[in-house]
């Protein structure tokens, strides 16, 4: 599986930083150099130590960081497939739930739920 679908979208990754998430993680996406046409291009790259501070990384975190920040009374983490659809869910409760077709995603998006309606600490 490529390591893209095992850890946070970019736009994910700027969301969960922009609600302040912590940008700890084993993996980050980093700017290229922009393209003749002015387009901004981005790299999933190794977290150095050093970069953590580094305003343009946008921490790309993985299952199983996602899963060590969301709370114990998570319901579930389950994937479904049809021959229309693959997706997993992410179920906080019957009502809660978050669905993506990546399990990062959809634990990332569980996370800013919950962040978001102040159910945990960021």
């Amino acid at each position: 599986m490529k390591l893209d679908k095992q850890v946070t979208s970019l736009k994910l990754s700027k969301k969960l930083r922009k609600l302040g998430v912590k940008q700890e993680s084993l993996y980050g996406w980093r700017p290229m150099v922009p393209d003749s046409d002015g387009k901004q291009e981005w790299d999933l790259s190794s977290m150095r130590l050093q970069l953590l501070a580094e305003p343009k990384w946008y921490s790309a975190f993985t299952v199983a960081e996602l899963g060590e920040m969301l709370p114990e009374d998570i319901k579930g983490v389950r994937f479904s497939s049809c021959k229309q659809d693959s997706h997993w869910d992410c179920m906080y409760s019957s009502d809660e739930r978050a669905v993506d077709k990546t399990e990062a995603s959809a634990r990332a998006k569980m996370l800013i739920y919950l962040i978001e309606n102040d159910l945990i600490d960021k």
